[in-house]
């Protein structure tokens, strides 16, 4: 298995959105994250 830091940031996206839908969240939760809008509520949880 690949490291994390040695992916490219679109395979590390992807694999972040696939596992996101998986759970029931969809592609726009994962971009508010990525873009930090929610990232101190996740944290706080």
């Amino acid at each position: 298995m690949e490291k994390i830091f040695q992916m490219e940031l679109k395979k590390v996206y992807s694999l972040l959105v696939a596992k996101a839908e998986r759970k029931g969240r969809t592609r726009a939760e994962v971009d508010e994250l990525a873009k930090g809008k929610k990232l101190g509520k996740v944290l706080r949880k």
